[in-house]
This record gives C-alpha cells, structure tokens and sequence, in this order.
C-alpha cells in the first residue's frame, strides 16, 4: 500500500521556482518512491556502484552527461557523491532554470561539514519523516495552521472532521512510522525489521560518513539515548556511564543527528540569545524506533511513548504547514515544565502538556497558566492532550483536548 505524503505539495512548489529542491530524511522513510513521481526519467542512485564511481571520478562530466534527461534528473542518496555539488553549482549559474534538479539524502546535508558547498541561492531543502498518522488516515489536518491564523474557535472546525478511534494512535505509537515496519501485523517482524536497519545504519550509513571506533559503543549509547528519551542531554554522565570518551559521546551523537535519527529540542526563553545556551532533550524520530532500542511496552511506558509520539506528529505537521512554527519545550529554575512550546514568527505562543491518562484535573494546567500569565500577550492558547474523548474548557484559551481530535 502506498500512503500519501503531504509534503508533495511543498516539492512541487519549490520545483516551480527553485533550480534544485533537496529532500532530506532517514534511510527507508519513503524518499526515493515519492520523488520518482515527479519526473518521467529514471533516476540516478548513488547507492548504485557504478553511478557512484562514475560521479566520483569525474564529477563535472558525470553532470554534463545527464543534463539532456528531462526535468526534474532525480539524483538519489548524494551524500555518498558530495563531489558532485559543485559542479551542480557551476551548472545552475551557468543555465539557471526552476525544477532542473530533485536530489534526496539520507544525512542532513545543511549539517554535514564534508558538503562542499551548501548551494545557497539555488536550493530548497525539505525533509521527510516516518509516516504520520494523518497521512496513514489518509485525513490531512492543518490545525496547526488555523490556531495561529485565526484562534481556537476555528480549530474546532478542524480538528472535529474526522475523530480515529484511540486504538489506531496506539498501534501507531508501538509500531512507527517507517512504512515497511508498519505493514508488519506481527510484531516479531516488526522487531526483526527494526533490527536489520539498526545494523545496516551502523554497518553501513554511519561508517560511510564518518569513521567510528567502535560500533558496539554506538548501539549502546543509542539503547542509553532511547531510555532517557525526552530528558535533558547530559554529554559527561552518558560519557561515565558508557566509559567513553566525552568527545566520542558527542560526536556519535552528531552522527545521529546528521542521519535524521534523532532530533535535539532546545527549550523556549524570551530571551532568545539563552536559548542556544541551555540544556536541550533529545528525541528520536519514531516510536517504533525507540520503543525497539528500549524494549518499551505501552503499558508501562505508556507516558514516555505518548509524549514522544506528540514530539513526532508536531515535527511532520510543522513540516507542511504554512507557517512552520518553532518548536521548544519550557523549564524554569523552580521547577516549572511544558512539554512542547509551539512560536510563530511574530512571536505567538501555543502551549502543549501531555498526559497519558483518560481524565484530566486543573493541577495538570497549572505550568501551562504559569506561562500564561508570564506572557499574557504572546500567549494564544494552552492544551492538555490526553487520552479522553471530551473537550474540555479549564479556563481562558485552556482546554482538555482528546490526542485523536488533533491528527
């Protein structure tokens, strides 16, 4: 079965007015089966070994030799041929035209520093996540977009079209979002299949990137990651625990950022100069993935799992909204926490709790009113998602609201 990807629409906008459009995003989320619909040539994959050396040994000619292919020349994996980018760059300035060029990678290039050249100007990044379960519903939602637009009011007029029953959102958590595991019904294939691509990423993609000492220290500190999921990153105690080097924690940490594997959530402060200074978490970009390295079952990690798929359905609907809103979490010095902190460009703030429980008291909104009343003119509105089937008012712009009314 082939889901639909609402990121489509953004590709075919920028192939419209931009000479090369990249999409980024980890190995086996569906890249090279969503581009292949935008040309009618056949693409060029670096994972293939003569592409490769042809790219590699001569870069230049390689380019010149498939420019006759009509637009847009998909070009699949280039993190293994960056060679290729500045000719790429030379071509584009030489002839610039929109859509010449649709590029995907498994690394996120903008962060890679062996990238050559960033081709500033003339490209449009993207990125592709794990299905989301609005796209498997096939049911695309834009709540996010008409709650900075327009108000709360109107997102009821969203979020109350189409209601999956709670059974689909935790069969969504347990399984993920990578499309071949999520085909699997037997979870003992799931598993098999999240085993494979753990060991082809560290047997393969990581060690194409970068040299790593010791690949057994990799998987260890992914497992340490995946059970401190959602925790402030602390580089030294995962270094003592691991009895391993502080600077090989830190890189191989890098190393999974570059792969989209994991995701760094820097808190929120009105400050925005302090924002780059304090402590972030750390996410991965699946359930299924973490829930796999952590050996995680629903039930007794039912909060873990549910604050961590919140984190992943907020990446993927910011990824196609119009607005792109920032994402953050909020922590003061005496203890106060939210979750998620959603802020658009004018400085707007939606606030986020989640709880993995069927009911809801008004202590669960006590940071959210904190927030509230530190930002009273910033502030658009505050939820706690949980598991219920009621919305419910707790106050001016405060409501309960059910995890399924919003994706």
């Amino acid at each position: 079965m082939t889901y639909p990807r609402f990121c489509r629409s953004s590709i075919q906008e920028a192939l419209q007015d931009t000479p090369i459009t990249i999409l980024t995003g980890a190995r086996q989320t569906g890249k090279s089966t969503l581009v292949s619909t935008f040309s009618k040539s056949s693409p060029f994959t670096f994972d293939d070994w003569s592409t490769l050396q042809s790219a590699k040994s001569d870069p230049e000619g390689f380019i010149q030799g498939i420019i006759k292919n009509p637009w847009p020349i998909i070009l699949d994996e280039v993190q293994h041929a960056p060679e290729i980018f500045l000719p790429l760059k030379k071509l584009v300035d030489q002839n610039r035209q929109s859509g010449m060029f649709l590029l995907t990678g498994s690394a996120n290039l903008l962060n890679w520093e062996q990238l050559p050249d960033s081709l500033a100007g003339r490209v449009e990044y993207m990125t592709l996540y794990p299905l989301s379960l609005a796209e498997i519903l096939e049911h695309k939602t834009s709540w996010i977009d008409e709650l900075f637009n327009n108000g709360y009011v109107n997102v009821l007029n969203v979020v109350l079209l189409k209601k999956p029953g709670l059974s689909s959102v935790e069969k969504m958590i347990m399984r993920g979002g990578y499309p071949e595991a999520f085909r699997r019904d037997n979870p003992a294939r799931r598993e098999a299949w999240y085993s494979s691509y753990i060991k082809a990423l560290i047997e393969r993609d990581i060690r194409n990137l970068e040299a790593i000492e010791n690949p057994l220290n990799l998987h260890q500190l992914m497992i340490h990651l995946a059970l401190n999921v959602g925790s402030t990153l602390n580089f030294s105690n995962l270094a003592l625990k691991l009895q391993i080097s502080l600077p090989t924690v830190r890189k191989y940490v890098r190393l999974l950022e570059l792969l989209c594997l994991c995701h760094e959530l820097r808190p929120w402060h009105q400050n925005i100069g302090k924002r780059l200074i304090k402590t972030s978490k750390l996410y991965f970009n699946d359930t299924g993935f973490v829930q796999h390295l952590g050996n995680f079952n629903h039930t007794t990690h039912s909060g873990i799992l549910t604050e961590h798929f919140i984190f992943n359905e907020l990446q993927k609907q910011i990824s196609w909204s119009q607005i792109k809103p920032q994402l953050y979490f909020w922590r003061t010095s005496n203890g106060r926490e939210i979750d998620f902190i959603l802020e658009d460009k004018k400085g707007q703030i939606v606030g986020i709790e989640v709880k993995a429980s069927s009911s809801v008291s008004a202590s669960d909104f006590s940071h959210l009113k904190a927030l509230q009343q530190d930002i009273p003119n910033q502030f658009i509105a505050g939820y706690v998602v949980y598991k219920g089937e009621k919305l419910l008012p707790f106050g001016p712009n405060l409501y309960a609201v059910p995890i399924t009314w919003l994706f």
